[in-house]
């Protein structure tokens, strides 16, 4: 899953009483070609989430049995 989170203040295309501040995160209620062109801006940049917990390590001496 990704997340988008603004690096530059910007107000918002639709709703120009609406601003973004750098460290806020888009909502979902962005298509996926307005967040393209925001990404391609530099306004916003594409972080992954985790969607799997991750697989935890095994102790070295059951590993060398």
């Amino acid at each position: 899953m990704k997340k988008y989170i603004v690096l530059k203040e910007f107000a918002d295309k639709n709703n120009i009483s609406k601003h973004y501040k750098p460290g806020d995160e888009l909502p979902g209620e962005f298509g996926e070609d307005r967040l393209t062109n925001i990404v391609k801006l530099g306004l916003v940049k594409v972080e992954e989430t985790e969607t799997k917990p991750k697989a935890k390590a095994k102790d070295k001496t059951e590993t060398e049995q």
